[in-house]
């Protein structure tokens, strides 16, 4: 939810920037008559694609023409969708990158076109204050939370066996949310065993299938971490079963 409020900020600052601040003298809402405004999702999933409704929502609440496209995690498709925002003369980019790789490269499409970028954060150089933004969550803050929840659950145990489920390996949080798991985990003190790691690349499905294989194998494992929710649903339905 907090990503779906972050975006929806966006959306509302990139209105307010692309219209002069202009505000309609009756409702005081921002007034977007006209705008066009292109949302890319690198691809379409349970968050990604309730965020994305919801920023299209707000825009054409306030009087935009708003699209939005699921990239089906294809660099080829993304690239070939922004050639054509570009051609049909949008406003402003939304972006979900498929590779943050590839950040540069839209860019340079785009042109004159700002984009804000969500969910994958491009790296520094690539981002131009007013131009080229990143609006997020803090990566690092993700994994931090997650070992307080362990580490209170567990808080009379020396010992902990933890499993972590990754994200896709190039998505630019799944090494911070990671990171910072496990460095909050050992510096606690304890025994903490890092029974199992791999990625399932966000998919309930790969994580649940992933998970029963591990169970087989009889390791003890007190605690589960994914570094997104829909992982998370994957475990849960595993453990059902």
């Amino acid at each position: 939810m907090k990503k779906i409020v972050s975006l929806a900020i966006c959306i509302s600052l990139m209105i307010c920037c692309l219209s002069g601040c202009k505000k309609d003298s009756k409702s005081g809402d921002v007034n977007a008559d006209g705008m066009k405004i292109f949302i890319s999702v690198s691809q379409s999933d349970d968050f990604r694609g309730a965020f994305a409704q919801k920023a299209k929502e707000l825009a054409e609440k306030s009087g935009a023409q708003v699209e939005v496209v699921d990239e089906k995690n294809s660099i080829e498709t993304q690239v070939s969708d922004i050639k054509k925002a570009v051609s049909e003369k949008y406003d402003a980019i939304i972006c979900g990158l498929v590779d943050i790789d590839t950040a540069f490269e839209v860019e340079a499409l785009a042109g004159d076109i700002p984009i804000v970028f969500f969910n994958t954060c491009p790296e520094d150089d690539k981002l131009d204050a007013g131009k080229y933004v990143y609006v997020g969550s803090n990566e690092e803050d993700a994994g931090k939370y997650q070992a307080e929840y362990i580490l209170n659950e567990f808080k009379s145990s020396d010992e902990i066996n933890v499993a972590i489920f990754k994200g896709a390996l190039s998505h630019a949080a799944t090494k911070p949310r990671t990171e910072a798991l496990k460095n909050a985990l050992r510096a606690s003190g304890k025994t903490v065993n890092f029974v199992f790691e791999d990625t399932a690349e966000w998919d309930n499905v790969k994580a649940e299938d992933m998970f029963k294989l591990f169970f087989k194998t009889g390791q003890k494992c007190d605690a589960v971490a994914c570094n997104n929710d829909t992982m998370a649903t994957g475990i849960i339905q595993a453990c059902k079963n």
